[in-house]
């Protein structure tokens, strides 16, 4: 039986090598919620995968959520999400989510050029970096 789940293992490996290989490219947006909002940076294209690739949106995105009461505001989350632009849907590269109170309770409101790890739950190993983003964060 054990030989039989480690064939099947390395199988799985291999076409995730393969998978990581014959992918060279991104086309990396930036999807960002909170307060029942979203909203999207543009899209890059054609970015290099892997350690070199090094991209930058030098966007402002606002939100104004509006007609909610302050409890429910504390309560809420801040979802940033990575992902790779595709035809008919986008694929997740990483994510990264904390509570509104973490901005709040942080010096003038604010975080400020801080880089933060991304994490993919819908990957093999969730637990494992996909990527990095340096944000900054007022409320």
């Amino acid at each position: 039986m054990e030989k039989i789940s480690n064939a099947r293992e390395r199988k799985f490996s291999r076409k995730v090598q393969n998978l990581i290989i014959f992918r060279q490219t991104v086309n990396p947006l930036i999807e960002v919620s909170t307060c029942g909002i979203t909203k999207y940076t543009a899209s890059k294209t054609d970015v290099a995968c892997g350690s070199a690739a090094n991209i930058s949106w030098r966007e402002h995105l606002f939100f104004e959520p509006r007609n909610m009461h302050s409890s429910k505001i504390e309560l809420d989350t801040i979802s940033i999400k990575v992902k790779n632009k595709g035809i008919f849907k986008d694929e997740l590269i990483g994510m990264y989510e904390f509570d509104m109170t973490k901005v709040y309770f942080e010096k003038g409101h604010a975080i400020q050029n801080q880089w933060i790890a991304l994490f993919n739950p819908e990957a093999t190993n969730f637990s494992e970096i996909s990527g990095n983003l340096k944000i900054s964060i007022s409320v």
